[in-house]
């Protein structure tokens, strides 16, 4: 179970620098060189004697960009639990460390990349165990219920707007301020 998990378990502040020290492209370019969301041919390296692992698609995701809005690498590996053991382990010795459940949502929420409606559907959609709790999670993580929390959220703020026209002026003031910046 751990090894089907590992592209959410491994977390590091500086995730390019953490992994240059097991991934090594075949293009020959450093690992923060490569085009970002784009995934490259790499070998996967012990880090004491640079043995190889795996030979795998790595790409790096750079911030904002990323679900997280922070720079991310995913390593493709083969599949099977020794060869994905071993790169978590690489990366570990590397620098990286176990994320928290939920890590990765809640920096993305954090960052502004996603609401609390979505990042409780995603801890839905993982836990999901029927095709109808999947579908239900997957279909708030598309935002469709965010956006009627926000449509409805809006016709209050402007319903409330309309019976005080005090908080109007002061709502046009601010606008008019925003325009001229």
């Amino acid at each position: 179970d751990r090894a089907r998990r590992i592209g959410a378990d491994c977390y590091t502040e500086d995730a390019v620098s953490c992994a240059e020290k097991i991934v090594f492209p075949k293009n020959k370019k450093r690992l923060d060189e490569l085009e970002s969301h784009k995934l490259t041919l790499s070998d996967i390296r012990r880090v004491a004697d640079s043995a190889v692992i795996d030979e795998a698609l790595a790409v790096v995701m750079r911030g904002p960009h990323s679900y997280t809005g922070e720079d991310v690498v995913e390593i493709n590996c083969h599949g099977g639990y020794i060869v994905a053991e071993s790169i978590l382990e690489e990366l570990l010795v590397s620098g990286a460390r176990l994320a928290e459940p939920g890590e990765f949502t809640r920096r993305a929420l954090m960052n502004g990349k996603t609401d609390l409606l979505k990042a409780e559907a995603t801890i839905d959609l993982i836990h999901s165990n029927s095709a109808l709790g999947r579908d239900n999670a997957a279909r708030t993580l598309s935002g469709v219920l965010s956006e009627k929390v926000e449509a409805e959220l809006l016709l209050k703020d402007l319903s409330t707007l309309n019976h005080n026209p005090e908080c109007l002026w002061r709502w046009h003031d601010i606008c008019m301020e925003e325009l001229q910046r």
